[in-house]
């Protein structure tokens, strides 16, 4: 099953929400939330440090990004001014009206660092005082501290206020000096900018958000097509949901940033009414997020990924092999999240021969050695490499296990497609509950935007990953 992400309490919001600031601010808050697991324990985080001391002679020169914790993956720096009216608000103003303060006219700058394995600090520059945030946050006092699970409320030596991890409470080591460099750029034009190191460190994805009379997202990924060809499917749904006549997309652009990126742009509004009906538009027609809870289509989505879901007439366009978002055919409340492997009209049989579409075999092979991955429930996995109409995509299998359901050897419907999950002996799909009729499906997999593990760690590797 797969479930879309409901607001949690600030206090897991503002983790993983600093993954995804940039997209939501420039998609007018088209996700509904982050919905991933709390941060981890203060084992997994390591030991306490100190609070930020008083800076030494010279130190306090140091730019933010100098000072940001080790392997710090995201910077981030918000003025209010830059932002359209409300925005601000929106990411930092739960209980503003509640707590009595005015958020935007109190905060002159945010400034946000996230690194890995799971560290995060806000700087809140301005006038508010530790327990107006802690006010804001919803923080529970702890002895003379004030915290938000994992989180610290504490005042800066200069005047604002930071929330941090433990980690990342004292002042670091400072972020790597490219990544600190494009902020600098980023910030040369606009007042409030995002840039990510995202992905693996071999092949990082890097995103760049801007705001200045337009909200701009560029994502581009060197030497790798992921960002590229999520761009292109992205732009592609865009468009065909202009042409059938969606309304309230007029304000927003994708465009392609060769050799290996993208461009989102959306147009500034200070009118609250249009710019929610926006992210709405472009949540109904275009794209939606979705969290994959469970572990049926392992390896190539897992639990605890983040979806971006193209909306544009799914049901029209996916064929064999796409990954779809799709009612439950039992229970329509319910969303799964699976392959096509066949379409109407097409006979499927799968047995102890493997899978055969129109009685042609599916190629399959072991990926090399019998490379074991750890299982749902501690099993040992084969990995396996599947081609299906020239797309090739991972697999699992698990040795030993008895097949899931009885031999198949069905003629799929018109207007029916057949699913099963990439992980082969561990999925609950059409082969126990049949085809699932095209008007179900809601979505075609584009992206992960974010990947949180049981932990509340971010999985920087999946992060980007377009979903094949």
């Amino acid at each position: 099953m797969i479930t879309t992400p409901i607001k949690r309490p600030f206090a897991r919001r503002i983790f993983c929400g600093s993954f995804v600031l940039a997209s939501a601010l420039a998609a007018g808050h088209v996700l509904t939330g982050c919905g991933g697991s709390a941060p981890g324990s203060s084992a997994a985080l390591g030991p306490a440090p100190a609070r930020p001391a008083e800076p030494k002679p010279g130190e306090g020169r140091r730019t933010f990004a100098e000072r940001a914790p080790a392997r710090t993956r995201l910077l981030a720096q918000i003025e209010p001014k830059a932002l359209p009216a409300g925005e601000l608000g929106a990411v930092l103003g739960w209980g503003a009206q509640r707590c009595g303060v005015d958020v935007e006219r109190s905060i002159s700058r945010v400034q946000i660092a996230v690194a890995e394995p799971a560290e995060l600090r806000a700087d809140i520059l301005g006038s508010l005082t530790v327990e107006d945030v802690g006010c804001l946050l919803e923080a529970e006092p702890d002895g003379d501290k004030l915290r938000i699970g994992q989180l610290e409320i504490v005042p800066l030596p200069g005047g604002g206020v930071r929330v941090a991890t433990p980690g990342a409470l004292a002042d670091g080591p400072g972020a790597r000096e490219a990544l600190a460099r494009r902020l600098s750029q980023a910030l040369s034009g606009s007042g409030a900018a995002v840039v990510a190191d995202l992905g693996p460190a071999d092949a990082a994805i890097e995103l760049v958000v801007t705001a200045t009379e337009h909200l701009e997202a560029r994502l581009s990924s060197p030497g790798r097509s992921d960002a590229s060809l999520a761009g292109a499917r992205f732009a592609e749904a865009l468009a065909a949901a202009r042409q059938s006549g969606a309304a309230g997309l007029e304000r927003l652009e994708v465009a392609a940033a060769p050799p290996d990126g993208f461009v989102m742009r959306v147009e500034s509004t200070t009118d609250a009414a249009l710019a929610a009906s926006t992210a709405s538009a472009l949540r109904r027609h275009v794209i939606e997020s979705f969290k994959v809870p469970s572990a049926s289509m392992s390896p190539t989505v897992i639990p605890g990924d983040h979806l971006f879901v193209l909306k544009d007439r799914p049901g029209e366009r996916a064929g064999r092999g796409d990954v779809i978002v799709f009612r439950s055919p039992a229970n329509p409340s319910q969303r799964f999240i699976k392959r096509i492997i066949a379409t109407g009209g097409d006979r499927v049989q799968i047995d102890d021969r493997g899978l055969r579409i129109n009685g042609r075999q599916v190629p399959s092979e072991l990926a090399g050695a019998a490379q074991g991955l750890p299982g749902e429930d501690g099993q040992l996995n084969e990995l396996w490499q599947e081609t299906l109409d020239g797309r090739r995509y991972p697999i699992l299998r698990t040795p030993g296990v008895p097949p899931s359901s009885a031999p198949i050897d069905v003629k799929v419907p018109r207007g029916s497609v057949y699913v099963v999950g990439d992980n082969r002996d561990n999925s609950h799909d059409s082969r126990h509950f049949g085809p699932v009729s095209v008007e179900a499906i809601e979505g075609i997999a584009a992206v992960i935007y974010l990947s949180i593990d049981a932990n509340g760690l971010a999985r920087w590797g999946r992060t980007g990953l377009a979903v094949r």
